[in-house]
């Protein structure tokens, strides 16, 4: 796989890709990052990587990211199951998950926040292009829940944008597999070997997925840590080259 790097001193833009339990090698790449004090400007999640995304941009520890993954993503998931005989009309919706409910509990028990170095990604049904929340003033939980959504699977969710615009929104892991969304110095951290575009000059890629890990299975406290000294590991070694030859932005020492 061609790795490129930025060819500018502006930060990064990280995009933590989805991958379900698999994202539990994302708090090894973000250490990585953090130990080699790469400057990075804002994080952009799809799935589980808008959670690890929201956790990291709210000053969240290692320790947080692990207890997350081990505790309470696992809850967020097994929870969100409606029985269809108890609401059948909601199969029409787009399948037997809502995740929204469970995602408010977690928002407010977690005290996350949106952050302006935050973005969320997800996918319109409607307008068939993704839709990214960014800034302060949105619903932190409609978002989280909008881009770990994947259909027809899980109930797309409803939202309606400052403009107006209705919006039915979900998971945009499939979407990203071949279009670019941002437009700036970018870091994508893949979960799968799937792709159907080459990396632009801007965009250096790290391959963290686990192969062969649990992708809808909880992981233990022992799987957990290795999958997150893998996603170290990856990182080192494609990033270790390009620190080398000073080829990604690092932040200012006196930070």
């Amino acid at each position: 796989m061609k790795e490129s790097a930025p060819q500018s001193n502006e930060a990064l833009l990280v995009v933590l890709d989805g991958g379900a339990f698999l994202g539990a090698v994302q708090p090894g790449l973000v250490s990585y990052l953090e130990e080699h004090k790469v400057n990075v400007g804002a994080y952009a999640g799809i799935s589980i990587g808008s959670w690890m995304s929201t956790l990291v941009c709210n000053g969240k520890s290692q320790e947080e990211l692990r207890e997350f993954m081990l505790k309470h993503f696992l809850r967020s998931v097994t929870r969100a199951l409606i029985p269809p005989w108890r609401d059948p009309l909601r199969m029409l919706a787009g399948g037997l998950f809502d995740h929204l409910p469970l995602t408010q509990q977690l928002v407010k028990e977690l005290d996350l926040k949106p952050q302006p170095n935050l973005r969320i990604v997800s996918f319109d049904l409607l307008s068939m292009k993704p839709f990214v929340f960014q800034g302060t003033d949105y619903p932190l939980d409609v978002a989280l829940a909008a881009s770990c959504s994947p259909y027809p699977v899980l109930r797309p969710v409803r939202y309606v944008d400052e403009d107006g615009k209705q919006r039915m929104l979900v998971d945009a892991c499939a979407y990203l597999l071949h279009k670019r969304i941002f437009n700036e110095p970018t870091l994508i951290a893949r979960m799968f070997p799937i792709k159907f575009r080459k990396s632009e000059v801007d965009e250096t890629e790290v391959m963290v997925g686990y192969p062969f890990g649990k992708i809808v299975r909880r992981v233990t406290p022992a799987e957990y840590d290795k999958y997150r000294l893998y996603g170290y590991k990856r990182a080192a070694a494609t990033l270790k080259p390009l620190l080398n030859e000073g080829k990604l932005p690092l932040r200012d020492k006196s930070v």
